[in-house]
């Protein structure tokens, strides 16, 4: 629970300690495991993470949970908490229950980062035994999130502010190509939409940064919110996906472009559904918010050709 207003650090002084303790609120209580449940959207649904629960329960294997079984969800304690300063180039060796998300967080890195450091095209695939290089963080800079849902009555999108200046990628901004060009094509490929549209969509929203969270929620690389990420989850591919990492965000983005290029006229009309809801497209028009995000996407397409 935060509230509008309230002020975050999001990193230390540079001479603060890289380690501190702090008393925080978790979640109490305990949670019956249901068929097609998994620890991710426990611990999503109760605000906590999937190490917590890994710790709070014992458990060995994070995948592999059983229906019936119950989970104590904690309450309230004292966490050591890493904090994000630099780190000196080590390696770290990968334990059962490591993510990649899990280990950037424990050196103060973005995911992104360190798939790139390690050439790993899939941040959802690192096998226990494997040697990681971990280097020194580089700052990023934020994202502009602007996504609406579709499901079967959608949301209006409250947002009113229009659209910013484009901003095209150039040679001295494409940090994220390397290591996202393959997932670029993976996904594209497997839902058949074109990749560069996808990529102009991914930079329209989030500058290819896999890891973003928006200012109202937004997740991943193209700012899906998080009612969003369920509908693609449950009506369109059905399982859940992480969408602050590079490939379960692509994958959503991808599916959720599919099926919005299915139900529209036209690459732009689904840009704008994409933006403004594909019902209010459908029943009210395109609005003049959503056609200037429209014709954003497809100028970055556009210039990057």
């Amino acid at each position: 629970l935060i509230l509008a207003g309230t002020k975050l650090v999001v990193s230390p002084p540079q001479d603060e300690a890289t380690v501190g303790t702090v008393a925080r609120r978790l979640p109490t209580g305990t949670y019956t495991v249901s068929a097609g449940d998994t620890l991710f959207a426990i611990a999503r649904r109760f605000g906590t993470s999937v190490a917590r629960l890994v710790a709070a329960n014992g458990l060995v294997d994070p995948d592999r949970i059983i229906e019936g079984q119950a989970l104590r969800l904690g309450g309230t304690a004292t966490v050591t908490t890493v904090l994000a300063t630099p780190v000196t180039a080590t390696t770290h060796t990968v334990l059962a229950g490591d993510t990649l998300s899990s280990i950037a967080t424990r050196y103060g890195l973005k995911v992104g980062v360190v798939a790139r450091d390690n050439a790993i095209s899939d941040p959802n695939r690192i096998r226990v035994g494997q040697i990681l290089s971990i280097g020194d963080a580089a700052p990023t800079t934020a994202t502009i999130p602007t996504t609406t849902p579709d499901s079967a009555k959608p949301p209006t999108p409250t947002s009113t502010t229009a659209p910013t200046t484009t901003r095209v990628p150039t040679a001295t901004t494409r940090s994220g190509e390397v290591l996202l060009a393959t997932l670029f094509v993976k996904w594209a490929e497997a839902y058949r939409i074109p990749r560069d549209l996808l990529e102009a969509l991914a930079w329209k929203e989030s500058d290819w940064r896999p890891d973003t969270i928006g200012s109202g929620g937004e997740l991943g690389i193209t700012q899906l919110r998080p009612d969003t990420v369920e509908f693609i989850e449950s009506r369109l591919i059905g399982r859940e996906l992480d969408p602050l990492s590079a490939s379960g965000g692509l994958q959503l983005a991808s599916r959720y472009l599919r099926y919005l290029i299915d139900r529209t006229d036209s690459e732009h009309e689904a840009l704008a559904a994409w933006q403004q809801g594909l019902s209010s497209v459908q029943g009210d028009g395109v609005s003049d918010m959503a056609r200037s995000f429209a014709d954003a996407v497809l100028e970055i397409r556009q210039q990057r050709a």
